[in-house]
């Protein structure tokens, strides 16, 4: 959400919402053999927090 070193924010998109990247993260790591289910609402709040916070960091 936030990117990580030279990896832009949302993945280069700022339109996308947190659950459509939560989502495509989720898909990327299950079509490598994960087992991730669908991210819950509590999941994508801790995950924004983190994200909002590496922002202000930098």
């Amino acid at each position: 959400m936030a990117g990580l070193r030279k990896m832009p924010p949302m993945g280069a998109n700022p339109a996308l919402s947190d659950i459509e990247l939560a989502r495509a993260v989720i898909y990327m790591l299950n079509a490598a053999g994960n087992q991730f289910g669908e991210p819950t609402s509590a999941e994508l709040m801790v995950w924004r927090e983190i994200a909002d916070d590496r922002r202000k960091r930098r």
